[in-house]
């Protein structure tokens, strides 16, 4: 197959500086394989953001054009600057996306949740 499978984004999307650190896995209910990776470009303001895209043959990707998730999207301003390189787990009906999240509160490991897990878990 041709590589990169997945190309920086044209002038103006969200990925033209980078489309990098991939994790791909199979969506059952989608009847998929789904790919998370960030993207970086003029299109994002400079901030990375999580991408995602889709194959049914783990060789040809659609990508989606917007990001699933947007720096600067967390309600404790912890991730303004980058929100990148993230780790997925599905456990009992939720899905907890974890994430490094760098701002200028300071770089960390966020979490991102399906569902509400409730006010504990809010920073």
């Amino acid at each position: 197959p041709a590589s990169p499978l997945i190309r920086n984004g044209p002038k103006g999307s969200v990925d033209t500086q980078m489309a990098s650190d991939p994790k791909v896995w199979y969506d059952e209910e989608l009847g998929c394989w789904v790919m998370f990776y960030f993207g970086l470009g003029d299109g994002s303001g400079g901030h990375a953001d999580i991408m995602a895209a889709r194959s049914s043959d783990l060789i040809t990707w659609e990508k989606d054009p917007e990001p699933i998730y947007k720096a600067g999207g967390h309600p404790a301003g912890i991730d303004d600057r980058h929100a990148h390189k993230v780790s997925l787990i599905y456990k009992d009906g939720v899905g907890y996306l974890y994430y490094t999240a760098i701002g200028k509160k300071g770089n960390g490991i966020a979490l991102l949740t399906s569902q509400p897990l409730g006010s504990a878990m809010l920073v």
